[in-house]
């Protein structure tokens, strides 16, 4: 929770590795995120990335989440398990 406050509170360039973003790393990676440190520590935003940018960050993973994170087979039907097949296939 304390992240939030970071980003949202202290206007900071902070990931918020929160159920929705670990979620959506695990799905995309094929690994578990069971914490926020687990995730928190396998992701760095870069140098020059905002704090306007990292709220935009948490707002999309957030809305993405509420309709295609539910389980992992919501998450098959959305436009990224596409994308991430395709790459996957072409490679």
């Amino acid at each position: 929770m304390q992240m939030y406050f970071w980003v949202y509170v202290f206007d900071l360039p902070v990931f918020i590795a929160d159920k929705y973003a670990r979620r959506l790393f695990g799905f995309l990676l094929g690994q578990s995120y069971d914490n926020y440190q687990a995730l928190k520590n396998s992701v760095s935003l870069p140098a020059n990335f905002s704090q306007l940018e990292a709220k935009e960050l948490h707002g999309l993973i957030d809305e993405f989440g509420k309709t295609h994170l539910k389980n992992e087979a919501t998450f098959q039907k959305s436009f990224l398990a596409c994308q991430i097949t395709e790459l996957v296939d072409n490679n």
